[in-house]
């Protein structure tokens, strides 16, 4: 690993550190609140929230010059200026939703929960992992704008994703780096970051440039263990990891034609001898625009799509095979390339 990639991991974990103190005690706050006048408890701890996350946030924003600073000095890059205002990065959300508001979302998804017969106890677990999440998310997320803003007044640069270890497939088919405008995508309790590099230069040795960079580094139990056994296989015949992630987010289930019903279930499918056998299936992609729908991969025709009353969309009338269903089914290896190819997984 570069010193470029730990100097970013190390700053990273400084402000995991800063925002899961600021996530406990604002969960030790909502825990403080009676069952019974849920309202007034808020309206007792939401000024001491603001306080606590705002204060974090500043934390977090602080970092920021000196971090890009050692990131401009590591690349032997002008480190002049990149100072900021800190505390223009508090008070809000990375949306630009003010704090208190946002974090009150914790007491109307528990009141909503206890409403609908849920336990008083598992309704406030609900709202307190709320709160800690959304708490957590406002400090990470005002350090890593803070980060972005410090990098670009010192220059042109562009940013560069710094995979932590162990990074989940999500992250890995977002490794390399993008122009400093595009947003740092990230899911909640994500652990990668960003490091500032010159502009227009490839990716430093010892920071990821791409999912397959990424998924190589990796031993055979890794790359199951993060991709999953059958997304693994898929991909080490070939498949493209962003296609093997993005196609399971769109994993449904059909009990009937048109209806969507709930993710990550198999269906039954009839295979080409006649023979019933279950399979998992995806929407990721089908729609007339998506890459399989419109035939960009895969072989779809332009003539077969409907939207049903549960999608927004029209769809494609082909059915999508997941890659764990692809591995299940392929008779050998050539089996599965063509496979992989024909439902959109392989050029």
């Amino acid at each position: 690993m570069s010193n470029l990639s730990l100097l970013a991991l190390e700053h990273q974990r400084k402000r995991n550190e800063l925002s899961e103190r600021v996530a406990r005690r604002a969960a030790r706050l909502w825990r403080s609140i009676q069952a019974s006048n849920i309202d007034a408890g808020w309206d007792r701890i939401a000024p001491q929230l603001e306080q606590l996350v705002t204060k974090g946030q500043l934390s977090a924003a602080t970092m920021a010059p000196r971090y890009t600073a050692a990131a401009f000095a590591a690349q032997d890059m002008d480190a002049s200026s990149g100072q900021i205002i800190p505390q223009a990065f508090t008070g809000a959300t990375l949306e630009g939703r003010a704090v208190t508001p946002e974090l009150y979302s914790a007491a109307t998804t528990t009141k909503t929960l206890i409403g609908r017969g849920v336990g008083v106890g598992a309704a406030f677990q609900v709202g307190t992992g709320l709160m800690s999440l959304l708490a957590s998310q406002m400090v990470r997320d005002a350090g890593n704008m803070a980060d972005k803003v410090s990098a670009v007044s010192r220059g042109t640069v562009q940013m560069a994703r710094v995979l932590s270890p162990g990074a989940c497939s999500r992250c890995a088919i977002l490794a390399g780096a993008g122009n400093f405008t595009k947003h740092f995508e990230r899911h909640p309790s994500c652990r990668c970051t960003t490091v500032p590099i010159r502009s227009g230069e490839p990716v430093p040795d010892g920071i990821f440039d791409s999912a397959g960079a990424y998924f190589n580094s990796l031993t055979e139990a890794e790359q199951n263990r993060v991709f999953t056994k059958s997304g693994a296989e898929a991909i080490r015949l070939g498949a493209s990891e962003t296609s093997v992630v993005n196609a399971r987010r769109g994993m449904y289930r059909n009990t009937q034609p048109g209806s969507l019903v709930s993710r990550a279930q198999p269906r039954i499918i009839i295979g080409p001898d006649g023979n019933p056998f279950t399979a998992y299936t995806t929407v990721e992609g089908t729609s007339v625009r998506g890459w399989y729908g419109a035939g960009r991969g895969g072989s779809v025709t332009s003539n077969q799509f409907v939207r049903s009353a549960a999608d927004r969309y029209r769809r494609t009338t082909s059915v999508r095979l997941m890659p764990e269903t692809i591995m299940s089914i392929a008779a050998d290896q050539e089996d599965a390339v063509r496979l992989l190819r024909e439902f959109g997984y392989l050029p």
